[in-house]
């Protein structure tokens, strides 16, 4: 029988994320930086006869009247595969009992397949993600010639040249080396017409994800000008990019696949990273671009929602229209 218990005890809950691979999306620190947005961050230890066999940081947030609030668990639950089917249903038990206004749970876990029994306890697939489903796995255990051998011409001239011209990623250790960075990603931001969040919210992931935080920058050689970052989250062997970006004299360089490359294969050799996802297939740029890394497709389950109140079917109604409305006028600011 799995039971469900909380916990607020930070090293206990990191080293249940690092034993049973939980997603860096689970780890104290993020479900920290989220609770200064918004979010509520409760964490559940899943037992099975008093052994913790899995996890799951739920964040809770106020939406609305007459809706009250929603949970959502980023890349969660985790657990082992044959725990899956009792977890989910302990977490179902548990949330009907916590509900208190909560119009629905919302859990994007890296699982490929529905558990078998989701369907009888309530719960149902949607379209109205948060993460994306789609994603690359670079495998990192790879021999670097032969992934290098199987990518496309461009790239692997693009990943030769940059290693040819002596570029080194190093971490970002001071306010001003998160500066440098941060101004890169503003640039980038401002030529390609996203939308950004606060400073602070970068600064607080920097500052509270702690030993999973990787920001790595890298330096122009000649005058130490900082040209480009890359940015992951890291637990047990696996790496959660999160943001990365090259500045207009680096896109001169083209050092963009070089800096990613290097970024892989420092991660795979000083931290022990032996999977690195490249976070989200977006369109056909962005795709095109992360595949060309020589990684696996992955489509997860993608969003797996658990109805809490008489509101939900209108609620599910609502949430696409506001997105759709909120595009388009993000869309007609930028004109």
């Amino acid at each position: 029988m799995i039971k469900a218990r909380e916990t607020t005890d930070q090293k206990e809950w990191d080293a249940l994320v690092d034993e049973l691979f939980g997603h860096p999306l689970q780890s104290f620190g993020w479900g920290e930086v989220k609770s200064g947005y918004g979010w509520a961050p409760t964490r559940l230890v899943f037992e099975d006869d008093g052994k913790a066999v899995g996890g799951a940081q739920i964040l809770r947030r106020n939406l609305p009247k007459p809706f009250g609030s929603m949970m959502y668990i980023p890349r969660g639950p985790f657990c082992a595969p044959k725990y899956r089917a009792a977890i989910l249903e302990c977490l179902t038990k548990w949330a009907k009992q916590h509900a208190r206004g909560c119009v629905e749970l919302v859990c994007e876990p890296e699982w490929t397949e529905e558990p078998g029994n989701g369907k009888r306890l309530g719960w149902r697939a949607t379209k109205n993600h948060i993460l994306l489903p789609g994603t690359v796995l670079v495998d990192l255990t790879q021999n670097p010639d032969e992934m290098l051998a199987a990518m496309p011409k461009t790239r692997r001239q693009d990943i030769k040249k940059y290693l040819r011209n002596g570029f080194q990623l190093e971490p970002a250790t001071s306010d001003a080396d998160f500066r440098a960075c941060l101004d890169i990603y503003k640039e980038i931001a401002t030529r390609d017409k996203f939308n950004l969040h606060t400073d602070q919210y970068y600064y607080d992931i920097w500052q509270k994800t702690g030993k999973y935080n990787r920001l790595l920058m890298l330096k122009n050689p000649e005058d130490g000008e900082v040209v480009a970052f890359q940015w992951a989250l890291v637990s047990n062997g696996f790496a959660f990019a999160l943001f990365a970006g090259v500045g207009e004299r680096g896109r001169k360089m083209r050092i963009n696949a070089g800096a990613k490359w290097q970024c892989m294969q420092d991660l795979h050799n000083k931290d022990g990273v032996n999977n690195y996802d490249l976070n989200g297939l977006l369109n056909d740029g962005v795709d095109t671009y992360k595949k060309a890394f020589h990684g696996e497709e992955v489509y997860y389950i993608g969003s797996y929602e658990l109805p809490l109140s008489k509101w939900y079917s209108i609620y599910t109604k609502v949430l696409p229209a506001g997105k759709k409305a909120l595009h388009a006028l993000d869309k007609f600011k930028k004109k």
